[in-house]
């Protein structure tokens, strides 16, 4: 049986490759982190207008 520590160390790297490098299709085939940064940056229309409106 694996000790506590070993098992915490295996889920925090499972869980930074689900979340940055693991791609996911109702996001674009974008990891999470990847998804998450798209929607942190301000859309920019086709006339360059950046704002929401």
């Amino acid at each position: 049986m694996a000790e506590p520590v070993e098992v915490a160390q295996r889920i925090d790297k499972w869980m930074d490759d689900y979340n940055s490098g693991h791609p996911h299709s109702p996001m674009g085939y974008r990891s999470p982190r990847e998804y998450i940064a798209q929607l942190d940056r301000p859309s920019v229309r086709s006339n360059g207008d950046s704002s929401s409106e």
